[in-house]
């Protein structure tokens, strides 16, 4: 097959270097040849297309060459165009190697400097692995600094006032606290001066002294007051730190401050109560203390300084055992008790020794101070002089002794005086009752009769007088007992009656019927005050009626209390003269003495008996309009078993003949006497005093006298000496007392004695008849136990157990366990008033106490509890508070007896 294309050279080349042939021509005339020698031959099939696609084969190598020579010449010209601009890129790429080299090392320094790092040197293979780790470490590093910082920041802003200005005080920077405290947006602020909040209380000065530390590059901190957007003051409490440029001077300054306006408004309040606190303590009129834990004295007042004459200052920083050596040792140990918690306040008298003044009488009150809950830390002392009230105590109690000698003078001449004025009166009375029981004709009945009246009216001012005299020395006694209450509301009634009739006026008593049937009060002095009432109402009154009236009211705190109203229709009261009834020794009318008589004390008796019975008494009146009297009681109601055991009443006549001794001094006496007892059927032996009376009874044995009536005043030997001497001797027998003397205080002389009974002079011969009957009967009382001591004097401790015997069983039973309770409750009650000083409830919770007390025969506790009573009309705290601790022994040792009967009480 023929070349279709110019042979390359190169292939031509090949061909004549294998086979010789050296041109086209050539070549061509050889593949003809080649062709035509395998077709005529015969050569095998493969040879012959071998030979036909010869030339087609050579073609497309000699295209192939010439492709590679295209190919080859393009890629040179690429290589060069690439060659020129490789070098350009090597250049760019070597200047960029170097910045990067720069950088690398830049880096390196800044890590080396930020973290003191070794820096990365040229040889490290992983230079700059290391480098971009400690890069990220870096930033890492940073972020989390970045996150803390934000954090800081948000916790800043929360408490803290920020802002940031430039050196002239151009604000450049506010936190959300900054706006909320000055009341100015961010806006508002960015930009101003900060003189905007400037508050004008400062004086130029302090800003002055600010500017200077902040530019010498100094922080300043300090307190300071600005005004907010609406003109009100606040204050902050703030730190100013300058922040330095490059040359090293403040080019910012920065301000962190918080708010103390409430402390600073609390300071000023504690300022004010502190300095109030020193005022006040300085003032103090009394001496007043501070003492550390330590005993040291760190504080006093004036009045301290001038107390002890001293100079406080020399005193500060020193002891008790340095200033009072002889006083120390007692009030260091009592300055230990408050400290160590075992006293948090006293109070106590003692005596200190001070310089140049002598001994005084101190009173001291301390109290400790702690901190909170802890330990007492310190001591608060106060100290009183009681030097001059310990003197007037002591005056007053040498003029209470002198006033009691004066007193006790005075009842023993009204006992003289009663004694003096009754024996002559004994012997009116006496004689008159025995005159008039003899034969009379009309007008001498009648004058003996007026005899008689006059008498028994003279012994009525003498027993007015005397209860009186009893009243103002405190010697009134009550004696609370079960009584029937509408029998002794009428017993006045029956005895007035009579003078009622003469004077035609109507006497009514009108009870309620829900009244009690038996009460338990004092009847005789009830029967007194109703006496006195309705004889007033009776005196006063010309025509129309008297009414009694009584019923059960009930009072303010809920409990029950006898209302008693003596009505009349007489002359009636003036307004203006009211008020003055019950005065001693006043009338509504001076007049009206002369006309009506009397000593006028009836009233003022009666109101001090309902006083002492724990009620009171008032009228109502007009003239012309007649009186109305009230009188209110405590009601206290006692059971028929109390009412079943008080005393039968007495029989006039005797079961039997008596042998009876009469010791008597006075002749009309001894006239009277006997001649009363002769005609009650009784044989007499009389003795003129009391060494008679001792002998007549020795003459006797060893027989003996069925009962002595022995008068207490005689000559040679008296009635009380006698009684003991008999006593002595062993005489058993039954002696009653029968005297002219009707103080309180004689009955319990005879008693003491051993007298067994006391009859009081005028002799009443119902009463005398009455007494020798019990003893004809066998119930003569045996002879008295002798007077019980208050506790702390000498004499026998009083058997309650034995007393609480001879109180009716049924009456026992039935209060044992109310006594029990409520005498613990009654003596806490007057515990509590007598720490209260309160005297009229004293008065009243003994009054009420003594009641009880008598009813169980406890005759030294009822004793105590009078004596309480009264003692509270002198208010003398030492005096209560002794015999308040006197009863208080005496109801325990009744509560032990009562105890005994009731076991499982």
């Amino acid at each position: 097959m023929p070349l279709t294309n110019p042979i390359h050279a190169t292939l031509l080349r090949q061909l004549r270097r294998h086979t010789g042939i050296d041109s086209p021509a050539r070549l061509e005339a050889a593949l003809a040849a080649s062709l035509q020698i395998a077709q005529a031959a015969g050569a095998p099939e493969d040879a012959r297309r071998l030979l036909e696609s010869m030339g087609a084969l050579l073609d497309r190598v000699s295209a192939s060459y010439e492709q590679f020579e295209r190919d080859l010449a393009l890629r040179s010209r690429s290589l060069e165009v690439s060659s020129a601009e490789l070098f350009e890129s090597n250049t760019a790429l070597r200047g960029a190697l170097i910045r990067r080299d720069q950088a690398i090392q830049s880096l390196r320094q800044i890590l080396a400097e930020s973290h003191g790092e070794t820096p990365v040197t040229d040889e490290a293979p992983d230079d700059l692995s290391l480098l971009s780790a400690s890069v990220h470490r870096l930033m890492a590093q940073l972020r989390e600094e970045r996150r803390e910082l934000q954090q800081h920041k948000f916790a800043v802003d929360q408490h803290a006032i920020v802002s940031i200005t430039d050196v002239t005080g151009r604000i450049l920077y506010t936190n959300d606290q900054f706006c909320k405290v000055s009341g100015y947006s961010e806006e508002e602020l960015l930009g101003q001066n900060h003189r905007v909040l400037k508050s004008g209380i400062h004086p130029p000065a302090f800003y002055e002294e600010m500017w200077s530390t902040l530019s010498a590059g100094q922080v300043w901190r300090g307190q300071i007051c600005n005004r907010n957007k609406s003109g009100n003051l606040y204050w902050e409490e703030g730190t100013l730190v300058p922040l330095l440029g490059p040359d090293g001077q403040p080019d910012r300054y920065m301000a962190i401050r918080i708010e103390i306006s409430a402390m600073k408004m609390l300071e000023a309040q504690l300022s004010e109560q502190l300095h109030f606190s020193e005022t006040l303590f300085e003032a103090i009129p009394l001496p007043a203390y501070l003492k550390s834990r330590s005993g040291r004295y760190i504080r006093m007042n004036k009045a301290f300084e001038e107390f002890m004459g001293i100079n406080r200052q020399s005193w500060l920083g020193k002891t008790i055992q340095d200033l009072l050596p002889n006083d120390a040792e007692f009030n260091a140990a009592r300055d230990e008790a408050v400290f160590s918690g075992l006293e948090n306040q006293q109070s106590y008298t003692t005596s200190l020794t001070i310089s140049g003044q002598g001994t005084r009488q101190v009173l001291y009150h301390k109290v400790g101070i702690s901190q909170g809950p802890g330990p007492v830390s310190a001591l608060l002392g106060v100290i009183t002089d009681v030097t001059p009230i310990r003197r007037a105590e002591e005056e007053m109690r040498t003029a209470m002794e002198a006033a009691k000698r004066a007193n006790d003078a005075k009842s023993t001449f009204l006992a003289n005086m009663s004694h003096e004025i009754r024996t002559p009166m004994n012997g009116i009375i006496g004689m008159t009752d025995l005159a008039l029981d003899a034969e009379l004709d009309p007008d001498q009945r009648e004058h003996l009769e007026a005899v008689k009246s006059s008498a028994q009216s003279l012994l009525t001012i003498i027993n007015d007088i005397l209860d009186f005299s009893k009243i103002e020395a405190g010697h009134l006694e009550l004696e609370f007992i079960a009584c029937n209450l509408q029998e002794t509301l009428a017993a006045p009634l029956k005895v007035l009656a009579h003078k009622a009739h003469e004077k035609g006026l109507d006497l009514i008593f009108d009870p309620d019927p829900g009244l009690p049937e038996t009460v338990s009060s004092d009847p005789v002095r009830l029967r007194q005050i109703l006496t006195n009432l309705l004889g007033n109402a009776i005196k006063f009154t010309e025509q129309g009626r008297v009414t009694l009236q009584a019923q059960v009211a009930t009072q303010k705190d809920g409990g029950e209390c006898l209302h008693i109203v003596v009505i009349d229709t007489g002359i009636g009261i003036p307004a203006d003269r009211l008020p003055g009834i019950f005065e001693a020794f006043s009338q509504a009318d001076s007049s009206v003495t002369r006309r009506f008589g009397g000593t006028g004390l009836g009233l003022t008796i009666s109101r001090e008996l309902a006083e002492r019975m724990g009620g009171r008494l008032w009228a109502e009146s007009a003239p012309g309009q007649g009186s109305t009297f009230h009188l209110v009681l405590p009601l206290a109601r006692a059971s028929r078993l109390i009412a079943a055991g008080t005393t039968a009443p007495p029989r006039a006549a005797p079961g039997r003949s008596l042998e009876i001794l009469l010791a008597e001094d006075h002749p009309v006496n001894q006239t009277v006497a006997m001649s009363l007892l002769k005609r009650m059927g009784h044989q007499i032996t009389l003795a003129n005093n009391g060494e008679e009376a001792v002998n007549a009874v020795v003459e006797r044995l060893p027989g003996t006298f069925d009962v002595i009536l022995m008068d207490m005043q005689m000559p040679v030997l008296d009635g009380l000496e006698a009684t003991r001497k008999l006593r002595r001797m062993g005489y058993e027998g039954p002696i009653i007392a029968m005297t002219a003397n009707a103080m309180a205080e004689d009955r319990t002389r005879c008693l003491e004695a051993g007298m067994n009974d006391y009859l009081s002079k005028p002799i009443n011969a119902e009463e005398l008849a009455s007494k020798l009957a019990a003893i004809s009967d066998g119930q003569a009382a045996a002879p008295a136990t002798p007077a019980i001591q208050a506790p702390g004097q000498s004499g026998e401790r009083f058997d309650y157990a034995q007393a609480l015997t001879e109180v009716d069983e049924d009456v026992i039973d039935a209060i044992l366990e109310a006594l029990l309770e409520n005498l613990p409750k009654d003596l806490a009650a007057l515990r509590q008033a007598a720490a209260a000083a309160d005297g009229p409830q004293i008065h009243r919770r003994a009054h009420s106490l003594r009641g009880v007390l008598a009813t169980v025969g406890a005759r030294p506790g009822a004793e105590l509890a009078g004596e309480l009573e009264q003692a509270t009309r002198h208010a003398i705290p030492d005096d209560i508070q002794r015999r308040l601790a006197a009863l208080e022994e005496e109801v325990h040792q009744l509560l032990e007896a009562l105890a005994a009967l009731h076991p499982e009480a």
